[in-house]
């Protein structure tokens, strides 16, 4: 599932390439794509509306559009955007029809001969049409914690945010309402970073602890971002590029390979291992990270 630095590449994209173009047209292949409100009433609503504010909250990017309407979007597993011009669907029969992505489920069709498609291969992204006031009461959205690339967001504000939590460390990262946006890769980054094994429990983690693992939180997420994510799976960005951040991940998805940390000036001897915590595949190093008893 992309993440927050994913999403984010996908936000800038969007903001970059359509933020102000005007919906001509919309076509919807898949209707189950539109959680609300109905596909004909999607449609219908949106032709005429230029596209104005485009931003991230967690994992949800949000399209706010004149008159008061705002497209909401969630990506689930393998959603994203894509831009491209209409001159690439000449071949097609219709203008919504991009060959090299065949997995468009809606596509809006914009002034000035752009096509921004919403793709997912295994059809469980979702996009949302409604009132932009009404956006902060959206059930997904209110219960978001916050963003941890904010600059309010500090390692004491990470402290006091896992503190209402109990349990392992690695699924309270994973809670959205405790912290927006972290999932499986960054989370598995950040512990390694930090040295702290993903099954500790929160109570036996002091506060000096869990700072550092804030810090490595927003590290993580920060240098993600300026790679343009993390195309580990399906993840592209709106014009179909892979992002760069894979290289530089230490840990996760390096499954027995050496450990890349240093113990004192010498080269870790240990070797990542995967192992699972609460139903997660999670990426460790046995040496570096042990279980705090």
């Amino acid at each position: 599932m992309p993440e927050l630095p994913e999403v984010e590449s996908q936000a800038r994209d969007v903001k970059r390439w359509v933020a102000g173009h005007i919906i001509k047209e919309v076509w919807v292949g898949w209707t189950k794509t539109i959680a609300t409100p109905s596909a004909a009433l999607f449609k219908k609503k949106l032709i005429g509306r230029r596209l104005k504010k485009v931003y991230r909250r967690g994992k949800f990017i949000i399209i706010d559009l004149d008159k008061g309407l705002s497209l909401v979007s969630h990506f689930r597993m393998t959603g994203h955007f894509r831009v491209a011009p209409v001159s690439q669907s000449a071949s097609a029969a219709r203008w919504y029809l991009y060959p090299p992505d065949r997995f468009t489920r809606v596509a809006f069709m914009l002034d000035h001969d752009l096509v921004l498609h919403f793709s997912d291969i295994r059809k469980f992204a979702r996009l949302w049409l409604v009132a932009t006031d009404r956006i902060r009461h959206m059930p997904a959205l209110a219960k978001l914690g916050p963003e941890p690339l904010e600059p309010k967001f500090t390692p004491d504000k990470f402290v006091q945010c896992v503190r209402g939590y109990s349990g392992m460390i690695k699924p309270v990262l994973l809670n959205q309402a405790c912290v927006a946006g972290i999932g499986n890769i960054y989370a598995d980054e950040s512990l390694f970073d930090a040295g702290v094994h993903p099954k500790t429990r929160l109570d036996k983690l002091d506060d000096a602890q869990l700072k550092v693992l804030g810090q490595m939180v927003k590290k993580n997420l920060t240098a993600a971002v300026k790679h343009g994510g993390s195309s580990v799976g399906d993840f592209v960005n709106a014009k179909g590029e892979s992002g760069k951040h894979g290289m530089y991940l230490r840990v996760y998805g390096k499954k027995g390979e050496p450990c890349r940390r240093h113990r004192n000036g010498k080269p870790c001897a240990g070797t990542v291992k995967r192992i699972v915590v609460a139903q997660r595949g999670t990426h460790i190093c046995p040496i570096c990270q042990k279980v705090k008893r």
